[in-house]
């Protein structure tokens, strides 16, 4: 398809190629396709904002986050889509600090900064750690109206259980019901590893039967962990 002298299809057709080939995290092909897509001139073919995005999206894929910063560059002006996925990649790469200084940057500026956004630093802060400055972020996302979503909640009751803050834990749990944000296996997979954990089996197999009875398969481990410390 790239070897064809005369644009028979539209940019957008490339894109959906590209995507698809990203999605499968064969990101060196994307990069080889699209030299190819750029090199032949005869396809006449100009990459857009969605095509850009693809590319970033495969350079964060391949730890190239400085790469990734030069597409920017381009002409286009970056959509939510670009920026999460520079935050994305920048977290991955364990650059969190330069994440969290890029994330300020665009807080001061008209880029979009979404629930994604937000989801993506919290996540990575509380992981570190830094479960405090995940709180703060979360305080500051609410202010804005920027409504938290399940994944922001996860994030932050995995971070306070990993800091052993259970009673904060608990009533981030009860404000996520109480805004009729229903937990996932997720959720309940993050409650169980932590009681059993802290020495509360019968609590854990509450929770376990709640899973069952939402219908939810927990995950192995889950079932590994309670089962250890119900033996203990």
């Amino acid at each position: 398809m790239l070897h064809q002298t005369k644009p028979s299809l539209p940019i957008h057709s490339y894109n959906q190629l590209f995507g698809a080939v990203n999605k499968m995290s064969h990101y060196s092909t994307v990069l080889t396709l699209y030299k190819r897509m750029t090199m032949m001139a005869s396809l006449q073919i100009h990459p857009d904002l969605w095509n850009f995005n693809i590319l970033i999206n495969s350079l964060c894929g391949l730890n190239q986050v400085d790469s990734a910063f030069s597409v920017l560059g381009c002409g286009y002006e970056p959509d939510a889509v670009t920026l999460n996925t520079i935050l994305k990649g920048l977290c991955s790469n364990d650059e969190v600090s330069n994440a969290m200084e890029l994330f300020q940057k665009f807080q001061k500026t008209r880029y979009p900064l979404n629930v994604i956004a937000y989801n993506i630093i919290i996540d990575s802060l509380c992981k570190e750690g830094m479960v405090k400055d995940g709180l703060t972020l979360f305080s500051e996302m609410k202010k804005k109206r920027i409504s938290p979503n399940l994944v922001t909640y996860n994030c932050l009751i995995h971070g306070l259980c990993n800091v052993g803050q259970w009673d904060e834990a608990k009533a981030h749990l009860k404000e996520m019901i109480y805004c009729r944000i229903l937990p996932n296996v997720i959720t309940f997979n993050i409650l169980i590893d932590f009681l059993c954990t802290d020495g509360k089996v019968d609590l854990a197999f509450s929770v376990l039967g709640h899973i069952f009875r939402c219908s939810y398969e927990p995950a192995a481990q889950t079932l590994t962990t309670i089962l250890k410390r119900s033996l203990q």
